[in-house]
């Protein structure tokens, strides 16, 4: 499944990832349905950064 390769994303992110989906599965929810998963995405799954320190 698309989510869960995903990993984690802002909500604009997500707002594209979700958009994505839609056109190529052709499923279509009410406009705030999908914001609200939009939301929830971007609550439980956010965008992590990993930040690492190079050693001289």
């Amino acid at each position: 499944m698309e989510i869960e390769s995903h990993k984690g994303d802002s909500e604009e992110g997500w707002r594209s990832t979700v958009t994505r989906m839609v056109e190529v599965t052709g499923l279509f929810e009410e406009a705030d349905i999908l914001e609200k998963i939009i939301l929830h995405l971007a609550k439980t799954k956010p965008l992590q950064l990993f930040i690492t320190s190079e050693k001289s």
